[in-house]
C-alpha cells in the first residue's frame, strides 16, 4: 500500500512519517527526485538529489509519475519507483506530496494496478507552525 501525506511546510510529515518507519515492521519511502539542497531534517531515503539538467532529462524521458516546480526547486517521482511501491502487498510506503499532484500520483498508481490513500496534515496552532519555519530558516542560513 501507497500512503500519501500532504499538508504545509512545517507541519510535521516527516517527522510522522519518520515515527511511521521505525514503527511499522515493514515500512519503506518511495523516493522522490528533486534539485533542491539537502535539509537536515530529510529522511534517509526520501530524496534523491540531482542537479537540474538531470531532472529535465528524466522529464524529457517522461520517467516521471509526477512532477512538479516548488519554491524554486523541482520535485518527482519515477514512474517504475511508484508502480513498485503499489504492487508490493508485503510493504507500507509512504510518500510526502504537495496536494497538487495527488490526483496525477491516484491516476498513476490506478494505471500500476494500486492505490494511493492521502492524508492532508494540518497544524491548528499557527503560531506553532510559523516557530517551526522560522527555526528552519535559521537552520537554511
Amino acid at each position: 500500500m501507497v500512503i500519501s501525506f500532504s499538508g504545509v511546510s512545517g507541519v510535521g510529515k516527516t517527522t510522522l512519517v519518520k515515527w511511521l518507519i521505525e514503527t511499522l515492521p515493514k515500512a519503506a519511502l518511495v523516493p522522490s527526485y528533486t534539485t533542491r539542497e539537502r535539509r537536515e531534517t530529510d529522511l534517509s531515503g526520501e530524496y534523491v538529489y540531482i542537479g537540474s539538467a538531470e531532472f529535465q532529462d528524466l522529464k524529457n524521458k517522461k520517467e516521471f509519475a509526477w512532477f512538479i516546480d516548488e519554491y524554486g526547486s523541482q520535485y518527482g517521482t519515477k514512474l517504475e519507483d511508484l508502480c513498485r511501491a503499489v504492487q508490493d502487498a508485503r510493504t507500507d510506503y509512504f510518500i510526502l506530496v504537495v496536494p497538487a499532484i495527488i490526483p496525477k500520483l491516484r491516476q498513476c498508481a490506478l494505471n500500476c494496478g494500486g492505490v494511493v490513500l492521502s492524508f492532508y496534515i494540518q497544524c491548528k496552532d499557527e503560531h506553532e507552525l510559523r516557530r517551526r519555519l522560522l527555526e528552519r530558516d535559521k537552520d537554511l542560513v
